[in-house]
């Protein structure tokens, strides 16, 4: 019992030191860093080269770690970071996301896809006994250095010049620019030594993590846990979180080794509905006072968003039709692109129109999977009746999550959807006996559509059902979003303040929309089982979430047809890129998200908008010349 609870304060502090720089940026400098983790994977990787190929002592590649992320913070603050401050969360999530895929695929690049692992000296991998619990000098080491950069830490953020001067730009910049203090240098020195931190902890813990190109995929959600949990005022309170993190993840692993990371997720998740703040954070913390995203659409008069069927909606059905028509060989296509679209609508409905920001929207489009794979499997082999199985499914789970996400932050809501879609996917994969686990769920019989059309390896069959069911439920959301229900949803996305003063309900009309995002999702699930007959793991996926939310963003949020398009445009770029570089299409993707946030991606989606309103303006001119 105690070896254990030593090995989790030795994991725990190792978490809290790489952690420790994400939450001063998040709680101090207000900046959503998902990529946090790629300064830690760089810290390791420089450790393991020097140690391992040049020879050098394992305890002159610390500095050297920190010295190298440090400087490859200050690099990227200035150039790429700084211009984010200040912008919306979805911006600097996306951004970050796009780093991340971008490092992943660069490391994958220079040092191949293998594990690697630091070379310790003989003295760090002996073990003594004392009072009879086994203490490993690494791991003791690890406590011992980790204690002492905690104190550094809170000593210079609570007793220095520097730190009174960077909790004053914090407040006010504008002030602090008036009383001579370089706001500019302040921010960058600290991001660089948050990214040096990262660095050190990457070059402590490659011999008890690991090292691989997924590094920073693979430790985001415990990073952030630690950060949301312990929350984001103090440095006391994540430290605490990551030590309680450390001690019941190896406690878990020990005693309950089947349950995986259910457990931490299933903690977190309850620890965050109970004190979404974090559980040492004060209220109305940084990111509680973050700007309001205006993720598309206008805020002008109403009359703009008439509920009339306009010109342009009919031309995209008549090019999808025709697509279907004119390429019956590409039909395999076509449906995987009427699937996607109606899932970046479901993200649209939350993101777009209500302002949630997720990053576990996998979570509704998985169990839809999974749940029209089953009961094909075992009860009925209807696609209709799995379809309104799968899509109850969804709506039921976004029901029960809606009061875990409506509370808190936006850095609550990144977390607790993420958790949710990783409680599923450990759910998923333990519970292989039902869900095939790794393999998949095979021998899934999908019964003929209406009682006589049959699902053929031509995908002709799938793609009309696909592209029908699309329509439908987007004239469903449409007919919504066009509703005083959807205009009351932008009421709340751009003031909360202001829509509950008027006496509007919100949390009951977010609860309303989620329930029914998670529901077109579980459909878009539902059909990719039944026209593919199979279910994977990877429908619960980080990389799901990641990808609809590119193809939204592309589109434009907060017009529904937005999904549609830029799910287009998506696939393209897509099966460019893989085609290019099949193994790193992933750097180039990150890479263009990047470049949409930094110009900005409502400009990306300002052209086919103008094409839009002109093709409108035309037909309204039209009409009244005709009625003239």
């Amino acid at each position: 019992m105690l070896t254990i609870l030593f090995d989790g304060v030795a994991y725990g502090m190792l978490l809290f030191l790489i952690a420790s720089g994400l939450a001063v940026t998040m709680g101090l400098m207000n900046f959503v860093n998902l990529a946090h983790g790629a300064f830690a994977m760089a810290g390791g990787y420089l450790a393991a080269v020097l140690s391992n190929k040049m020879g050098v002592p394992f305890l002159a590649t610390l500095p050297l770690a920190f010295l190298f992320s440090a400087l490859l913070g200050a690099i990227l603050e200035p150039t790429l970071y700084r211009r984010l401050y200040g912008r919306p969360h979805l911006d600097q999530v996306l951004f970050s996301i796009g780093l991340t895929f971008m490092a992943v695929a660069a490391t994958d690049y220079f040092f191949g896809a293998t594990q690697v692992f630091v070379k310790l000296p003989p003295w760090l991998r002996e073990r003594y006994e004392w009072l009879g619990v086994g203490v490993g000098a690494y791991r003791l080491f690890i406590i011992a250095v980790c204690a002492v950069l905690t104190i550094a830490l809170q000593w210079a953020l609570a007793r220095t010049r520097f730190g009174s001067q960077l909790r004053a730009a914090v407040d006010d910049r504008r002030t602090a620019r008036g009383l001579g203090i370089r706001v500019n240098l302040v921010f960058l020195t600290t991001f660089a030594v948050g990214s040096g931190l990262a660095g050190v902890g990457g070059a402590l813990g490659a011999e008890i993590l690991g090292l691989d190109p997924t590094f920073p995929l693979k430790y985001m959600i415990y990073f952030l846990l630690v950060v949301a949990v312990g929350g984001t005022t103090t440095i006391t309170g994540p430290l605490i979180a990551s030590l309680l993190l450390g001690v019941a993840d190896v406690a878990g692993k020990y005693y309950v080794p089947s349950a995986g990371a259910f457990i931490i997720y299933a903690a977190m998740i309850i620890l965050l509905f109970l004190r979404p703040q974090g559980l040492f954070a004060r209220p109305g913390g940084m990111l509680a006072a973050a700007p309001q995203a205006h993720l598309g659409g206008s805020r002008g008069d109403p009359l703009a968003r008439s509920a009339r069927w306009k010109g342009y909606e009919t031309a995209i059905w008549v090019v999808a039709l025709l697509a279907l028509v004119l390429l019956p060989k590409q039909a395999a296509l076509w449906n995987e692109i009427a699937i996607l679209a109606l899932f970046a609508v479901s993200l649209d409905l939350i993101l777009g129109y209500a302002g949630i920001v997720s990053l576990g929207h996998a979570a509704f489009f998985g169990a839809g999977c999974y749940a029209a794979a089953l009961f094909a499997k075992y009860y009925v082999q209807d696609p209709l009746v799995g379809l309104a199985f799968a899509t109850g499914v969804g709506a039921l789970l976004g029901l029960a999550s809606s009061v875990l996400v409506l509370r808190g932050t936006d850095l609550t809501r990144l977390m607790v959807t993420l958790g949710v879609a990783s409680i599923l996917y450990e759910v998923a994969n333990r519970f292989d006996s039902i869900t095939g686990g790794a393999d998949g769920l095979q021998g899934v019989t999908i019964g003929p559509l209406l009682g006589h059309f049959t699902f053929g390896l031509d995908g002709r069959v799938a793609a009309v059902y696909s592209l029908t069911v699309l329509f439908v439920l987007m004239l469903v959301a449409r007919k919504l979003v066009h509703s005083p229900f959807g205009y009351s949803l932008q009421a709340i996305r751009d003031n909360r303040l202001r829509a509950g003063a008027i006496g509007i309900d919100a949390n009951r009309q977010l609860t309303i929309v989620y329930t029914l995002g998670g529901a077109l999702a579980a459909a878009a699930g539902a059909l990719l089982a039944q026209t593919t007959a199979f279910a994977s793991l990877d429908v619960l996926g980080f990389d799901r979430s990641a990808d609809v939310m590119l193809a939204l963003v592309l589109g434009g949020t907060g017009y529904l047809y937005g999904g549609l398009v830029g799910t287009v445009v998506f696939r393209l770029v897509q099966d460019f890129l893989s085609a290019l570089t099949p193994q790193y299409w992933q750097f180039w993707l990150g890479a263009i998200l990047v470049v949409i946030v930094l110009v900005g991606h409502e400009r990306i989606a300002a052209p086919w908008r103008r094409a839009v309103a002109w093709i409108a303006a035309r037909a309204g001119k039209r009409r009244k010349a005709e009625a003239a």
